[in-house]
């Protein structure tokens, strides 16, 4: 479940990623429409990914309403940091994939 919380909440950074003034606060660049696309469905996939390990894990009901519940969470924390502190994104998607790593080897 840790899994598909942490595929939710990086699939909801690519889709903020794939807005122009999300990458250029991040990068300090423009987005090229290539890397857009790329982005958003590499964003779709994850989603997916995190969706299908909710409903495998927890049954199609329950799944489908702690999927929507941890969207939720996540979107308001996300928007949070967007707000005050942008480098806090990438330190704490560093800080997630060291976690991620640790707990399942």
């Amino acid at each position: 479940m840790i899994l598909g919380i942490y595929l939710s909440y990086l699939s909801l950074v690519f889709f903020s990623l794939s807005l122009n003034k999300h990458y250029n606060q991040m990068f300090s660049k423009e987005l090229n429409k290539n890397l857009k696309n790329v982005i958003k469905i590499l964003a779709a996939i994850l989603l997916i990914c995190a969706y299908l390990i909710f409903i495998d894990k927890l049954g199609l009901s329950i799944g489908i309403l702690y999927f929507l519940g941890i969207l939720s969470i996540l979107n308001i924390i996300i928007a949070f940091i967007y707000s005050y502190k942008l480098t806090i994104l990438i330190k704490l998607s560093f800080f997630l994939i060291l976690f991620f790593i640790f707990t399942y080897i």
